[in-house]
């Protein structure tokens, strides 16, 4: 367990939240007018930037050093590798990064709250059975962690300040939104306007998850890890 002799303010880099509104709207940008050389190079820097940003509010933190890691990977998965089984990869790695971060926080296992979360990755598994052929054991897999995650952020609710887990409860939520139109829209069938489904709740998702992550203070919510 890491503790720390009282609370700490911590701030994170003063162009941490500037570069990260300005990388993701040159993104929406290039995606709005198809500029794809541009939209390629920014897609991956929105999240790379907070990754930057939440290792820099406090390296000494084991917990901000999660978030940053499981932040990194997700900038990783942004890269388009020309492979949905490594980008699924990637993601996943940062999911179970996010469940020891969020877990390390409080570990109150409120199994009720799981019911809902685990219920919605089964029924998104169920509903992909027929179309996701050869690569339904891995979304599966993904689904059931990334529900496990969801309902590791919601646990924090009441474990830790409304400023600290509200933003992770809801990061998580959108992120569990975006990725069931991503595998809608790839199983199923496109999606009208799919880019903006999935990409605008999954930077909200991210930026609120770096956003918990930066707010959480040491020694008066400690990181148990």
């Amino acid at each position: 367990m890491e503790a720390v002799a009282g609370s700490r303010k911590l701030n994170s880099p003063r162009w941490m939240w500037p570069a990260f509104g300005v990388a993701a709207a040159v993104f929406f940008v290039a995606m709005g007018l198809e500029i794809e050389p541009l939209r390629f190079t920014f897609k991956a820097l929105p999240v790379f930037t907070l990754a930057v940003g939440v290792y820099l509010t406090d390296p000494s933190t084991r917990f901000r050093r999660l978030v940053a890691l499981g932040l990194l990977f997700g900038a990783i998965g942004d890269f388009e590798f020309g492979s949905f089984e490594l980008t699924l990869a990637a993601f996943l790695v940062s999911h179970l990064i996010y469940i020891v971060a969020f877990t390390g926080v409080s570990r109150a296992a409120k199994p009720l709250l799981a019911i809902p979360y685990l219920a919605i990755g089964i029924g998104l598994t169920i509903s992909l059975s027929e179309s996701a052929g050869d690569l339904l054991i891995p979304v599966a897999i993904y689904a059931l962690v990334i529900s496990v995650m969801g309902w590791r952020a919601a646990a924090l609710v009441g474990e830790c300040d409304a400023a600290v887990s509200y933003p992770f409860a809801v990061g998580a939520a959108l992120f569990i939104l975006s990725d069931a139109l991503l595998a809608i829209n790839r199983f199923h069938g496109d999606l009208p306007a799919a880019d903006w489904l999935i990409m605008v709740p999954y930077l909200a998702a991210q930026g609120l998850i770096a956003l918990g992550a930066v707010r959480h203070q040491t020694g008066a919510h400690r990181d148990a890890i």
